[in-house]
């Protein structure tokens, strides 16, 4: 799920605690080399940062010269239910 999916299903921003650990894991993920197949990470929009289920975080990569593209690893859903789960660590919420 991508941030900007979090952002726009749970439609509130992420906390400072949450924002923090997003930024150092998208620079942390800046930092690896690229792969053999050449392509790059960037940050281009939210929708650029994937969020996984365990809470690591990566990066969309860029189309390959065939306009192939690495999809996220996670299934993307707009499912409210989904969002609420990922930012609550699956604690129910009482709204």
């Amino acid at each position: 799920m991508s941030l900007e999916e979090v952002l726009t299903t749970y439609k509130q921003p992420i906390d400072e605690k949450q924002a923090w650990a997003v930024c150092y894991q998208c620079c942390s993920g800046l930092n690896v080399p690229h792969s053999s197949h050449g392509t790059a990470s960037q940050v281009k929009d939210p929708s650029s940062i994937l969020l996984h289920r365990d809470g690591a975080v990566s990066l969309q990569r860029e189309p390959h010269h065939d306009n192939e593209t690495d999809g996220p690893l996670v299934p993307s859903t707009r499912d409210h239910r989904a969002a609420e789960q990922y930012l609550t660590g699956g604690r129910q919420s009482h709204s």
